[in-house]
């Protein structure tokens, strides 16, 4: 079993990826974290109970950073995040009752206390402001075991408009992410390149409109990917999500160091350099018929 932490801020792909985490017999959660992104944290914590609730899991989460680390200068367009909190592509969660114990207790707690000494694989599917804190909450040396698997950033890519020399997850809140990239922890980087791979695309969907799941984690992704109106292009939390469960599915990565710009017009964006004692393994290409596969496998349920 692969212990795992998730920090999400609960857009549409990021509970298909929590889907497949919970589905998956390999992974083991040991609690989840929800940030500003593209839902609030508040609202998507509510979100994400109502997901564990209607999946009968029982897992412990945490609201967390409400905004970046420092002044909020940027967000996701106003449709994506009202589309998100409104739980639009994920009809059958909408009306589930449920609520969220509030908690004085700072996330770096949560998160230290979720972790612990143990080997565990930090998911990052938002802006890191939260594992920004935590990694900067240390008093000692951070657990050496631990290593983080992020969808965020890109090499001379990016999605964010008109430029699209930043990539969303960083744009956010890039400050976090340069706290993240230099803290010396093991880190895999599943940004724009490898998430080019896996678009998506009307065949899939098309594939993906006769399957009757048989679960209600794959009748939950199959609602996502039948409702995507222009949300997601790509699945990129779901790939983060199949490469953390299994790792061959990376064909190609580069290893270096990550820096986050932090000033001017390229703020947000991922700048490498190739160095093979770097922390940062930068995914490049992924086999996408092996991701389609598992995709539809999880969709299908046993």
């Amino acid at each position: 079993m692969k212990k795992i932490y998730i920090d999400t801020d609960m857009g549409n792909d990021d509970i298909m990826a929590i889907c497949l985490l919970l589905a998956s017999e390999v992974i083991d959660i040991t609690g989840i974290s929800t940030v500003y992104g593209v839902s609030g944290a508040q609202t998507g914590a509510l979100n994400l109970a109502k997901l564990l609730k209607y999946l009968g899991k029982n897992i412990k989460i945490k609201s967390g950073s409400p905004q970046p680390l420092f002044e909020k200068t940027a967000s996701f367009p106003l449709p994506d995040r009202l589309r998100a909190e409104n739980l639009v592509l994920s009809p059958r969660l909408k009306n589930i009752k449920t609520t969220i114990q509030r908690s004085s207790q700072k996330v770096e707690k949560f998160i230290s206390e979720a972790i612990g000494g143990e080997k565990v694989i930090i998911v990052a599917l938002g802006p890191l402001t939260n594992i920004a804190k935590y990694i900067s909450a240390q008093t000692k040396n951070i657990n050496q075991k631990l290593k983080i698997v992020l969808m965020g950033g890109g090499l001379k890519r990016g999605n964010v408009f008109p430029d699209r020399y930043a990539e969303y997850n960083i744009w956010l809140d890039p400050e976090a992410a340069e706290i993240v990239f230099n803290s010396g922890v093991s880190i895999t980087m599943v940004g724009i390149n490898a998430t080019d791979y896996v678009l998506a695309t009307k065949e899939f969907r098309q594939q993906i409109e006769s399957i009757r799941p048989r679960t209600k984690a794959g009748a939950v992704i199959r609602d996502i990917i039948l409702l995507n109106n222009g949300d997601f292009d790509a699945y990129y939390d779901p790939l983060t999500a199949a490469i953390v469960m299994d790792e061959s599915l990376i064909t190609s990565s580069l290893r270096g160091t990550v820096d986050a710009a932090l000033k001017d017009k390229r703020r947000g964006e991922t700048q490498f350099q190739k160095n093979n004692k770097g922390n940062v393994n930068v995914v490049m290409k992924v086999n996408a018929s092996f991701f389609y596969s598992r995709l539809l496998q999880v969709v299908r349920g046993k």
